[in-house]
């Protein structure tokens, strides 16, 4: 595993660093939204199939861990660029 991330690390250092170019507040503000939609959408899709119902855990199973990563960059980031 260290020696694919050693290997991966040089071409991602440019995107990397038009990561720390977004503001925390876009990237918080996105992880919130993102929260927003996927409780909109639950609310949405009714709960009478069983591929609506995989359809909501696959859009919870995608949505939680983006906003959460989302929320916890932007503090993260936050606190590196004050």
């Amino acid at each position: 595993l260290l020696p694919t991330l050693v290997s991966l690390a040089p071409p991602a250092l440019p995107l990397l660093a038009a990561a720390v170019s977004v503001p925390p507040t876009l990237i918080g503000s996105a992880g919130v939204g993102l929260l927003g939609a996927t409780y909109t959408a639950l609310q949405v899709i009714p709960d009478d199939s069983v591929t609506n119902v995989a359809l909501q855990t696959v859009l919870v199973g995608v949505s939680l861990p983006l906003a959460v990563a989302s929320l916890a960059g932007a503090a993260i980031l936050g606190s590196l660029t004050k």
